[in-house]
């Protein structure tokens, strides 16, 4: 059955995205060499080969043959199990223990010891099921694991939302095999996985970092999140909008803005404004210090760390550091 060209020009579209991904997780120099990244970068990359497969045996570029057939299932056993132990990792779990990569080989094994009578019996339906079962183990665990993670990370819920409903779109596949574009839904699900993916990268600039992340500590306590907010501002450095509030930063860091204030209150002792003002005022210090800034108005450089007005700046410094920006910077002139 034969995909329209359009549709045909999606699906790759998809697995270039998956194939763009996995590449930048195993090589770019801004993200830490973790396992992590790299059982994510294996999955996307075997997840993108299968549907550029799909792609190809369909629009007739390939024709189908028993080693592509161990290629295909072989991969499709795989990559549920880098799934569910990449999501371990991420959520600060135990290592997943090494059974659940034991589909894979196994199948592999029995087909070619005994050929086709085994690839025979064993159908796609098999697959589906395997592939279901660790879906929803992973579902679970995110689901059980939520309370203690330190931000609510998007891209997680891509991940197995996604899978989720390809399964689904498999599901309905098998029931209802004469239905042509129940048949198209599957590979059409693929691409927009990874096409949401590729959004979700390039429209939060924390997305790919926390891809290769622990997201979590075992404790799960307001330290571990009070950790990770503070790397995100350190990192990000949301403070040096004026009209940051505590709703915005709640959002960017997944959490509920009640959440928020609690985790800042817990380990600094301080509100929302006063720690988002300490971190401006820091960076203020940081910048009179700076002989490259100089000439720059002391004025100037509140409105640039993030401050409304001169008088705003000026109240917030003296009370943190018992003097005037003026005199902090004629100070450490001396």
């Amino acid at each position: 059955m034969n995909g329209l060209p359009w549709q045909n020009l999606l699906h790759v579209i998809g697995a270039a995205n998956a194939l763009l991904l996995a590449a930048v997780l195993l090589w770019s120099p801004r993200l830490a060499r973790t396992r992590a990244g790299w059982l994510l970068a294996t999955y996307l990359a075997g997840l993108g080969l299968l549907l550029w497969l799909f792609t190809a045996v369909d629009a007739g570029w390939l024709p189908f043959s028993k080693g592509l057939r161990l290629v295909y299932d072989g991969v499709a056993l795989l990559i549920p199990a880098l799934l569910f132990d990449y999501l371990r990792r991420a959520v600060g779990a135990s290592r997943a223990p090494r059974w659940i990569y034991f589909p894979a080989p196994l199948f592999l094994l029995l087909a070619l010891l005994t050929g086709e009578e085994f690839l025979d019996r064993f159908r796609i339906e098999h697959v589906v099921l395997i592939q279901l079962a660790y879906s929803v183990a992973a579902a679970l665990l995110l689901l059980r694991t939520r309370g203690r993670l330190a931000v609510w990370p998007k891209h997680l819920v891509v991940l197995v939302g996604g899978v989720l409903l390809i399964n689904a779109a498999q599901l309905l596949r098998i029931a209802f095999p004469n239905v042509a574009w129940i048949f198209d839904a599957v590979p059409m699900a693929g691409a927009a996985y990874f096409i949401a993916l590729t959004w979700l990268v390039v429209n939060d600039p924390r997305a790919m970092r926390s891809f290769t992340e622990v997201l979590a500590k075992p404790d799960g306590d307001h330290a571990a999140q009070f950790g990770a907010l503070d790397d995100y501002v350190s990192r990000e450095r949301p403070y040096l909008d004026p009209g940051l509030s505590l709703e915005s930063l709640a959002g960017a860091a997944g959490m509920s803005p009640r959440r928020l204030s609690e985790v800042i209150n817990e380990a600094t002792g301080a509100g929302f404004y006063e720690y988002i003002n300490g971190r401006r005022i820091q960076a203020a210090r940081n910048l009179l210090e700076d002989p490259g800034e100089s000439r720059t108005s002391v004025e100037a450089i509140g409105l640039m760390v993030g401050f409304r007005s001169r008088s705003t700046f000026y109240e917030a410094f003296k009370r943190s550091s018992g003097m005037t920006p003026a005199a902090w910077r004629k100070a450490r002139k001396g």
